[in-house]
């Protein structure tokens, strides 16, 4: 199931205020817990792949991230019961300021960047032959051949 990987990651990836000390203010998150959430979110799209639908849906919808706010506000008891924790209620104050979309593709921009550069890195690191350390084709000695009667190891 997809979705129960997103939800248990909900649920434990992204800590909730009150683990660290910190209040929950209904009306504000610190730049702190902005960049936390930011982070989360852009290591989630990234690690699924989801890059370019990710860039493409937020940067779309990005005039509309105050009504989803209100929306997520509207909503939010539901969630944070369900959840035992504010992060719907964060995430309508997230929402609230279009900035923080920005921020979010952005980030998920740089990772991906990242993810692209990791991958290409590994793919030139197969290709690269094996270093012959004998020196020249001709100079190294012929390998024997196990004679027919012989059975070997795995025989």
């Amino acid at each position: 199931m997809p979705f129960r990987s997103l939800f248990d990651a909900l649920r434990t990836g992204l800590k909730t205020p009150g683990s660290e000390d910190e209040e929950f203010d209904p009306r504000e998150i610190s730049d702190k817990r902005r960049d936390e959430i930011i982070d989360f979110l852009a290591e989630q799209t990234t690690r699924r792949g989801l890059n370019t639908p990710a860039a493409l849906f937020l940067e779309m919808y990005k005039p509309l991230s105050y009504v989803t706010s209100q929306a997520v506000h509207f909503m939010a008891p539901i969630p944070d019961t369900v959840l035992g924790n504010n992060l719907a209620s964060e995430m309508g104050i997230f929402l609230e300021d279009r900035d923080n979309m920005t921020r979010l593709v952005n980030r998920i921009a740089e990772m991906a960047k990242d993810q692209d550069r990791e991958i290409a890195e590994y793919r030139r690191s197969e290709k690269e032959p094996k270093s012959d350390t004998s020196g020249t084709a001709g100079d190294s000695e012929p390998v024997s051949q196990p004679e027919a009667d012989d059975p070997g190891p795995d025989r």
